[in-house]
C-alpha cells in the first residue's frame, strides 16, 4: 500500500468519530480565522487543502459570504462527513484529491491549511504548488503540527519498545520555514504554540488517537504492529510516569502566513 493510500484509509475510517475528537484541531482552525479577520482581506476565491469533515471550510464561508470555496481531502468519506457539516452553504466545491498533487486552471486569493499540511509530503512541493495557485498579492495561511507533537507518547515507545521505532517523525518547524522561503513567498510570518492535553490513563489516549485516523501510519508505526503484550507495557508505563487523569498529549503547532 503506498502512503497516500494508506493516509485516505486511515482518515476515512475516522470520517464519523473525527469531528468529536478535534479539540487541538478546532482550536488550530480558530487561530487561522483570527489571522485572516486581522489581516482586513475580502477574497472571493479561496483554496482550502485538506479539508477534512470541514472544520475550517464551514468558519471559512462564514468569514467570507461572499468568497468561493474550493476544498480538497484525500478521503471521499471525509469529504461526505464535511458535506452534512457545511450543508447550508451553496458556494463550496468539494474535490476528492491528493492536495499534495492537485492542479487546476483557477487562481486564488486566498489558500488554506489546517492540521493536515505535515501529512502533505513533500512539502516544499505543496508549496511551490500553492505558490502557482495564487493570483498576485495572494496570501497562505497554514496551521500544521510538528515534530514535537506527542512527544510524551514518542518518547514511552523508545524507553519501552525500542525495537519498533516509527520509520519516520514528522517535519521541524525550523525545515518547514526553510522549505517556504525557498518558494518565492514574501512577508513570511510565522509563529509556534504548544498545546497539551490530558487523559485519564493511557487506553483513552490511544483510542482518541485512532478515531483521529492517526494511528498505523509510518509517523506511528514501522510496519510491524505492536503485539498486545507490547500495547500493555506501553501503557503501564505511560501511567506509572504521569498518573491516573493525567496523561499528556502535547502538540507542537506552527502557523504559516505569506503573500505572493
Amino acid at each position: 500500500m503506498n502512503k497516500c493510500e494508506n493516509i485516505r484509509q486511515r482518515f476515512s475510517a475516522a470520517a464519523t468519530t473525527y469531528s468529536q475528537e478535534a479539540v487541538i484541531q478546532e482550536k488550530v482552525s480558530q487561530q487561522l480565522i483570527k489571522l485572516m479577520e486581522d489581516s482586513g482581506k475580502q477574497p472571493l476565491e479561496i483554496l482550502e487543502l485538506g479539508c477534512g469533515t470541514g472544520l475550517l471550510t464551514r468558519k471559512l464561508s462564514k468569514l467570507y459570504p461572499k468568497a468561493h470555496i474550493t476544498a480538497v481531502d484525500i478521503s471521499e468519506k471525509m469529504i461526505m462527513q464535511a458535506q452534512q457539516e457545511c450543508a447550508s452553504c451553496k458556494r463550496i466545491k468539494w474535490i476528492i484529491a491528493d492536495a499534495v498533487e492537485y492542479t487546476c486552471a483557477s487562481r486564488f486569493d486566498i489558500i488554506a491549511s489546517s492540521s493536515a499540511l505535515h501529512w502533505m509530503q513533500p512539502i516544499r512541493k505543496t508549496f511551490s504548488k500553492s505558490f502557482n495557485h495564487l493570483k498576485k498579492n495572494g496570501a497562505v495561511y497554514f496551521g500544521m503540527m510538528t515534530k514535537e507533537t506527542l512527544k510524551e507518547l514518542h518518547s514511552a515507545r523508545k524507553a519501552v519498545i525500542p525495537g519498533k521505532l516509527p520509520k519516520k517523525s514528522l517535519p521541524s518547524a525550523r525545515s518547514v520555514i526553510k522549505a517556504i522561503e525557498s518558494c518565492g513567498f514574501s512577508k513570511i510570518e510565522t509563529m509556534t504554540d504548544t498545546e497539551t492535553l490530558l487523559y485519564k490513563d493511557m487506553r483513552s489516549l490511544l483510542n482518541s488517537l485512532h478515531n483521529l485516523g492517526v494511528t498505523g501510519g509510518s509517523i506511528s508505526g514501522n510496519g510491524t504492529l505492536l503485539t498486545p503484550l507490547e500495547i500493555k507495557a506501553l501503557m503501564q508505563y505511560m501511567d506509572s510516569q504521569y498518573g491516573r487523569y493525567n496523561i499528556p498529549a502535547t502538540y507542537e503547532i506552527l502557523y504559516l502566513t505569506a503573500i505572493k
